[in-house]
């Protein structure tokens, strides 16, 4: 059984023309604002879960919406029951607070066409930017997806 785990955090930055100067930040977004295991209704972003297909959860681990249809969900690792706590091989905390999103795997085929779209973001005119964002596996037996 193959879950396919996306926590997400995500910011994007517009830098001046001169790349050494101060940054402006456009959007950024840690997910800690939003209601933990939300599958709708986080704030502007779009989730869209082409596929609709129910989703793989944890054993002995319960959590609102889990194995559910759905594309990503905010998840808080500290409010599942039991907490789970990280360790060595299994850490799923956010990258900067409690929060993050997470796509979970589809229990069936044609398995993940799941999406989660930032709000629309404006660039000035002769301006640069850059996108960031941080992923993870949050559970090494499925390796660096």
């Amino acid at each position: 059984m193959k879950k396919i785990l996306f926590p997400l955090w995500v910011s994007a930055a517009l830098f001046s023309a001169d790349a050494m100067k101060a940054q402006t930040v456009l959007f950024q977004d840690n997910f800690d604002s939003y209601t933990d295991f939300a599958i709708a209704n986080v704030g502007s972003w779009t989730l869209t879960d082409v596929d609709q297909l129910s989703t793989y959860g944890f054993q002995s681990i319960n959590f609102p919406n889990g194995g559910v249809a759905k594309s990503f969900q905010v998840f808080n690792s500290t409010t599942t029951t039991p907490p789970m706590t990280p360790t060595s091989t299994s850490d799923w905390t956010g990258h900067s607070g409690d929060k993050m999103m997470v796509s979970f795997a589809a229990v069936s085929a044609p398995w993940n066409n799941d999406w989660l779209i930032s709000p629309q973001m404006t660039v000035p005119e002769g301006e640069g930017a850059t996108l960031s964002f941080f992923a993870k596996s949050c559970d090494s037996d499925y390796g660096a997806e």
